[in-house]
């Protein structure tokens, strides 16, 4: 049968170990060969390898087997945000965010760096008006995902402003000082 397993951890490949079929003849011992793909607890890449025995017996006559051993990539990327920050607030009492995902790194056991998708949210150009922790998500070749967060804390630093009323002249009070 068709045989599926997972990548070794941190390589993009898998020993696969199967046991091989033994062909059989009505009149004589027959010889079973692999023709093509690779033997019993060899190393795997990711992806489908056809593997095909041949029985033969002693008057030449031939049958084949074939089946598929595929390798899939289930191992999530890894990534590392950037380090948490502290940012002021406009006039406005807002932070637009920045592109996050350009200070992070990621790697994966199969994909080239980049060939790693990087999103982020909130998505850069949200403009925030308190604290917010940021998720940066990376997604391998394969679709598997993983992601981490950061923190980015708000401060303001714009003074208040003070209107204060005009000068003031008054007169007293008759008789009262």
């Amino acid at each position: 049968a068709d045989i599926t397993v997972s990548n070794d951890a941190g390589t993009c490949e898998a020993v696969v170990i199967y046991v091989a079929p033994i062909g059989t003849d009505n009149c004589e011992l027959p010889t079973t060969n692999l023709i093509s793909g690779l033997a019993s607890g060899s190393t795997f890449p990711i992806g489908t390898t056809v593997v095909t025995y041949q029985v033969e017996d002693a008057s030449g006559n031939t049958a084949d087997c074939s089946f598929n051993v595929t390798v899939e990539d289930t191992e999530q990327p890894v990534v590392t945000c950037p380090a948490d920050i502290t940012v002021d607030f406009d006039v406005n009492c807002e932070f637009t965010l920045a592109d996050y995902t350009s200070g992070a790194t990621a790697s994966d056991n199969c994909s080239a760096a980049g060939a790693i998708a990087l999103s982020q949210s909130p998505a850069a150009g949200t403009a925030i008006t308190a604290d917010q922790v940021v998720t940066i998500t990376a997604t391998d070749e394969a679709g598997n995902i993983t992601a981490c967060t950061f923190n980015i804390t708000t401060q303001d630093t714009t003074n208040p402003t003070l209107t204060c009323p005009s000068d003031i002249l008054a007169s007293t009070d008759a008789g009262v000082c």
